[in-house]
């Protein structure tokens, strides 16, 4: 009987450690929340912005977000099983996508912030998502005849493919790739349609 007493008191004390652990990470989770939906939110305006040619007001918003990223990237230090938290990667993703379709539009060389905590995954998806963002832009000023500017655009996006062909991508990256072999279609068949009207 002393040793079932003792055996449950362990089990307890156990338990009680685990409940307080799991409503610690539970709050600091909370924590992260909010600040990583403001980083998608603001990357999806920027790439907006983009998209109609603002690049300075796009700018700004991307400031903001490497801003709200780096304090998390302090939070991170601390719990580095947060990256994996699914609303922190997808805000994670877009701002990737954000300053990837940025760096092309300004012709910069595309560079992570210092002090801003992304995975190898995370960046791989942004930068496939980009060439989405690149066909729409296509799109837009297929009309005013910027075939040099749309011929860019295929350039990173055959980088993209060239790049990721390397690699033995399943899953969710898998399935990015085969989206950037269709926007490298549709973009060549925007320049293929401008030719043809020339």
């Amino acid at each position: 009987m002393k040793k079932f007493i003792r055996d449950t008191h362990i089990m307890f004390s156990l338990l009680k450690k685990s409940v307080r652990s799991y409503v610690r990470h539970g709050e600091l989770i909370g924590k992260m929340k909010a600040p990583s939906n403001e980083v998608r939110v603001v990357s999806k305006r920027s790439i907006a912005l983009l998209r109609r040619g603002n690049l300075r007001e796009a700018e700004s918003l991307l400031r903001d977000a490497e801003t709200t990223l780096r304090k998390l990237a302090v939070m991170m230090k601390q719990h580095p099983d947060f990256q994996s938290v699914g609303f922190y990667q997808d805000a994670a993703e877009e701002y990737v996508e954000a300053i990837a379709f940025y760096s092309v539009m300004t012709k910069q060389t595309l560079r992570i912030p210092r002090g801003v905590v992304l995975t190898p995954e995370t960046v791989l998806s942004g930068i496939c998502d980009t060439t989405g963002e690149l066909l729409r832009r296509a799109v837009t000023i297929a009309g005013n005849d910027e075939a040099g500017e749309i011929e860019r655009y295929r350039n990173s996006t055959e980088d993209v493919i060239a790049q990721l062909t390397v690699l033995g991508l399943s899953g969710k990256l898998r399935s990015k790739y085969d989206d950037v072999e269709r926007n490298l279609q549709r973009i060549e068949g925007i320049l293929y349609d401008i030719r043809l009207k020339r």
